[in-house]
């Protein structure tokens, strides 16, 4: 998929749902209708300086829209518990 594509999938997405662009991936992009996203955590170990941190890396979801979103694997609707998501690799599919 080219540069124009994407964009062109992205604004599409965007004209989907009104909501679209209030929530952000870890590298600060809007997430997309479809696209899936790895929960992620930031955790200290109790007794842990503030600098030995580590990501816990959690589910699998799939944005629905509207703050929404769905497992991966099964697209049933859940509840996503994340410091921050890193988009995936996988295929965006239409919801």
């Amino acid at each position: 998929m080219n540069a124009d594509e994407r964009m062109a999938q992205i604004q599409k997405s965007a004209a989907r749902d009104p909501s679209y662009g209030n929530f952000l991936d870890s590298e600060k992009n809007p997430l997309e209708i479809g696209a899936m996203y790895c929960c992620c955590e930031e955790r200290t170990d109790y007794g842990a300086q503030p600098e030995e941190t580590y990501t816990n890396y959690g589910m699998l979801v799939r944005y629905a829209g509207n703050g929404d979103f769905l497992d991966a694997d099964t697209l049933e609707e859940c509840e996503a518990d994340y410091d921050f998501l890193v988009r995936q690799q996988a295929p965006v599919i239409e919801l």
